[in-house]
């Protein structure tokens, strides 16, 4: 299945009621369908269809009732299974099974995660839109100047939908305005916003042993952050803002190989919004860099990683988040490193954020002081 890219983490706005009387025309290679957000129509090759139900926004993510999603995929009616909150959709080609409120989804026996699960509405089951789509080779489209996603079908069955490479500049103009700086009173790093919700991804380092923690957006707004989610020894932490609707970065992508061109956009000693451009230069396990640690996968590249970059989004030339930039071995030598962002859903399946968190943040950091502290405690017997 090419690419896995999340779809579109929109506010969580369900009181806002959005009528629209027209949609935006699409390109009709092969079979194509398009829904808008709050409207109970649906195009679907051209001609408009009633739904008895509208796609929702739940948890920051687009949901589709599940018989009208699987008819802009192309199933017919009989295809369709619901038995006990479990879900079989057949294709002829491909089988999908999933279960309201489990987010795995099984696709011709084999099983991955998702970040959200397909969930019950008003008594209507919804299923997430973009993992559905993809999952039957249906590229997925947003415009957020209409609200609507479209869903298309290339001709001939083609499954590879990767969009066009883009520039650097592109891949800037898109991501840098989710990118936040981070400030604690230990110090300084950067994050980006992963939903339109306020909620932060990070590393956990840049957030440690501070309950004060100041983001400021991209715009130039502070707000006060507190920790959601926090794994020391993957180092990664989720935080979270009240606020608005924010700016945030729509895509992300699993696959990544050596050689892959990459922008990474974070602010370094305290220089706000800087871009770098570089490779994957190589994919290692963590214990090549830290002896410490074992099992975590990296991703080195070459891309300008000074302090203050910790945290910060590294992203492919299609504008999706591959990775979260963490560490840097010397200065000008090339040698940075950033964590795969699929470690980001294992944080984020995680607990919410308590003190035994925060003392495995205080006990990494400090190793060096804790040793020192267990041998005052602990002694080594004498011998005689």
């Amino acid at each position: 299945m090419p690419g896995h890219r999340c779809f579109f983490c929109l506010s969580f706005v369900l009181t806002v009621v959005l009528s629209f009387v027209s949609f935006p025309s699409i390109a009709m290679a092969g079979h194509a369908a398009s829904f808008q957000l709050g409207n109970t129509s649906y195009i679907m090759d051209g001609q408009e269809r009633r739904m008895d139900a509208s796609p929702c926004i739940k948890d920051g993510r687009i949901f589709v009732p599940v018989r009208y999603l699987a008819y802009a995929c192309g199933i017919t009616e009989q295809n369709i299974v619901y038995e006990n909150g479990v879900i079989y959709l057949n294709s002829g080609t491909v089988v999908i099974q999933m279960t309201v409120g489990n987010r795995v989804i099984v696709v011709n026996g084999l099983s991955k995660f998702m970040d959200v699960a397909p969930v019950q509405v008003h008594g209507r089951t919804y299923l997430p839109a973009r993992y559905i789509a993809e999952a039957l080779g249906y590229t997925v489209n947003w415009d957020a100047s209409t609200q609507t996603i479209s869903i298309i079908k290339p001709e001939g069955e083609e499954t590879n939908n990767k969009p066009e490479l883009l520039s650097v500049g592109k891949v800037v103009e898109i991501a840098q305005p989710a990118v936040v700086i981070i400030q604690t009173s230990r110090g300084q790093g950067s994050g980006f916003f992963w939903s339109s919700d306020g909620e932060i991804i990070t590393n956990a380092h840049v957030v440690a042993g501070s309950r004060d923690i100041t983001v400021t957006t991209f715009e130039g707004r502070t707000y006060q952050a507190r920790i959601e989610k926090l794994d020391a020894y993957l180092d990664i932490a989720i935080l979270r803002v009240d606020g608005n609707t924010f700016t945030f970065i729509p895509h992300y992508n699993l696959e990544v190989k050596c050689g892959d061109e990459v922008v990474a956009l974070t602010n370094p000693l305290g220089l706000k919004y800087s871009a770098s451009k570089g490779i994957i230069s190589a994919i290692r396990d963590i214990r090549e860099v830290d002896p410490d640690r074992s099992g975590i996968r990296i991703l080195q590249t070459d891309v300008s990683v000074l302090p203050g970059s910790s945290g910060g989004p590294l992203l492919n030339m299609y504008g999706e988040v591959i990775g979260i930039i963490f560490a840097g071995k010397g200065v000008g030598l090339g040698l940075n490193f950033a964590l795969p962002i699929d470690y980001y859903f294992t944080v984020s399946a995680k607990p919410p954020f308590g003190i035994k968190d925060d003392f495995l943040l205080y006990r990494m950091e400090e190793k060096k002081w804790i040793e020192l502290h267990n041998q005052f405690i602990y002694p080594p017997r004498l011998k005689w």
